[in-house]
């Protein structure tokens, strides 16, 4: 069995963060990338999966903090060694993950999250050919908008001590 892991995804790819549409469009093609790499290599035996690392590295080295929330989060990251991510990688390239592909994972000190993919959670259906707006409008209303995810930003979901 051989193994593909990529510790380039990012959570502000699933969250968002304010004024970095280019960076976090980015990380979510790398999300997508791997679900299609692992679609791919399945018939090969070969699996693939991402790291989104919430550690210290260079990159968090050289993050200018815009108000005294980026403060927080980035000393918090600071905080954050990156031997718990090396720690995953070499987990999901042992034998003990021969079957764990597509997946992202999040790492955060030491805790481990698992991100799942974006899919219908729920729908509606016109009865007609087309929708009427109004009836639409109801639709959503009452069966779409339970479903709405909260508008939060990587800041606001993980404001909180990492466990190191």
């Amino acid at each position: 069995m051989a193994h593909m892991v990529g510790a380039g995804s990012s959570t502000v790819a699933f969250f968002g963060n304010y004024g970095q549409a280019s960076y976090a469009s980015a990380k979510g093609g790398l999300a997508t990338l791997t679900r299609i790499a692992a679609l791919d290599m399945a018939r090969s035996g070969v699996t693939c999966n991402a790291i989104a690392p919430f550690a210290h590295t260079r990159v968090t080295d050289i993050i200018q903090p815009a108000n005294p929330e980026q403060e927080v989060y980035k000393e918090r990251a600071q905080k954050v060694p990156t031997e718990n991510v090396a720690d995953l990688a070499a987990y999901l390239c042992s034998p003990a993950a021969s079957d764990v592909t597509g997946q992202v994972f999040g790492v955060r000190g030491r805790e481990v999250f698992i991100f799942t993919r974006p899919q219908p959670a729920a729908r509606v259906i016109a009865e007609g050919k087309r929708w009427e707006i109004d009836d639409l409008a109801r639709a959503v209303d009452d069966e779409l908008r339970p479903q709405f995810g909260e508008l939060t930003t990587d800041l606001e979901f993980f404001n909180m001590e990492p466990l190191v």
